[in-house]
């Protein structure tokens, strides 16, 4: 979410809460209820949103880059070797197909690198006896079969991923416009009969009712280091549903992470961060109490010194 659609969910959050507190002294207005219903299913939907926008694709695109790597290597060491039988048997138009350096091999997008694999497969794997004098063994072959269709599959994933977040988004905005027109075409026209017979109660809605213009939010960077079994506060801030917290465990230690009721221990749904990993924790996904307020990390090695960065969104 940009920093303008957090504020006005917070106003929103705001004004649900100003209700919850006083439904007693608005009772004489049913037409409030039923805005205030309408208004929390607006606030349901819109975390429901923030979660999807927010949602974590750094773990599919670590994964996709390490199992593109993997089909790389296998693909110019059978490409190489096959195109040197070509020219040795005297096919030079097919060699010259799959003449093609390292480089130029990398440079391909996703989808072509696929279709080579699968066109390399094709041509090369009848010819896998001959190419033995070449380095290649069965194994390359069956390599090249299995990363293939773990990269088609993490690829076709990645892009479901990214088109789940841009629906995500475009529907967000939706549902934030239409939550800002009930609250100021309709709610705030029916507050205004507390005026003169409830002027604190109405006073209090409109200070609910604003909107806070902190203006660009600031990242919030922490890096530290854990001594093994450490377990650390990293930061304390008041509980936001939509709060993120990404996690890169930048040490040599498995690391595990929590949004705690207490600053002594690890609550609600723990996180697990091996060495070298990154994952996105957004609050909602790992404690609901609003009390939960330290972000904790610990070491899970008897023997072993971690480190962490941690940025706040």
């Amino acid at each position: 979410m940009t920093d303008a659609q957090e504020n006005k969910l917070s106003m929103l959050q705001k004004v649900q809460a100003h209700y919850a507190h006083n439904s007693a002294a608005m009772a004489a207005i049913p037409a409030l209820a039923a805005l205030h219903t309408e208004l929390t299913g607006y606030i349901t939907t819109l975390l429901t949103l923030a979660g999807q926008t927010n949602a974590d694709i750094t773990g599919y695109t670590a994964n996709k880059h390490n199992k593109r790597n993997a089909l790389l290597a296998t693909v110019i060491k059978i490409n190489a070797a096959y195109a040197a039988w070509l020219y040795v048997n005297g096919q030079t138009i097919e060699a010259a197909r799959f003449d093609q350096t390292p480089a130029m091999l990398g440079a391909l997008r996703d989808n072509d690198l696929y279709t080579h694999a699968q066109d390399l497969a094709a041509n090369a794997a009848p010819e896998a006896a001959q190419l033995a004098a070449f380095g290649i063994v069965p194994a390359d072959f069956a390599a090249l079969t299995a990363q293939s269709a773990v990269f088609l599959e993490l690829i076709q994933s990645y892009k479901v991923q990214v088109s789940l977040r841009s629906a995500g988004l475009a529907q967000l905005d939706v549902v934030l416009t239409q939550a800002m027109q009930l609250v100021s075409t309709r709610l705030d026209n029916v507050m205004k009969v507390f005026i003169i017979p409830n002027p604190t109660l109405y006073d209090s809605y409109r200070f609910a009712r604003s909107i806070d213009n902190t203006g660009a939010k600031k990242t919030n960077l922490y890096t530290n280091t854990l001594s093994p079994l450490a377990l650390a506060m990293v930061v304390q801030l008041p509980y936001s549903l939509s709060r993120s917290y990404r996690v890169h465990n930048t040490g040599p230690a498995p690391l595990q992470a929590a949004l705690s009721n207490t600053p002594t221990a690890l609550q609600g749904r723990i996180a697990h961060i091996a060495p070298g990993d990154t994952l996105i924790m957004i609050s909602k996904d790992y404690n609901t109490d609003t009390a939960a307020e330290y972000f904790l990390l610990q070491n899970v090695s008897e023997t072993v010194a971690g480190s962490y960065e941690v940025e706040v969104g």
